[in-house]
């Protein structure tokens, strides 16, 4: 609301900050990857070496992603096309 009203002085910043503030925000997807290593880490892969459990966080967030592919292509996100 505020650039809308006070930020007409500078239209390219006001148009841009718009679009990027009028985002929907969440923590969920930090909290994904967190839990997604925290999973990886357990006490019976504590053994693994740092490679193999990056590879394992890999594959797994890799699955969760084919898993929502479908519902992805189900909502009508429209893309956001920032002019200069």
């Amino acid at each position: 609301i505020w650039w809308e009203m006070f930020g007409s002085f500078v239209p390219v910043l006001q148009g841009t900050t718009i679009k990027i503030l009028s985002q929907p925000y969440s923590a969920s997807a930090c909290e994904r990857n967190w839990s997604a290593f925290d999973a990886a880490n357990m006490k019976k892969r504590n053994n693994l070496a740092l490679s193999r459990l990056t590879n394992s966080d890999f594959v797994r967030m890799n699955m969760h992603l084919k898993n929502m592919a479908p519902e992805l292509k189900k909502t009508n996100a429209n893309p956001i096309y920032i002019e200069h």
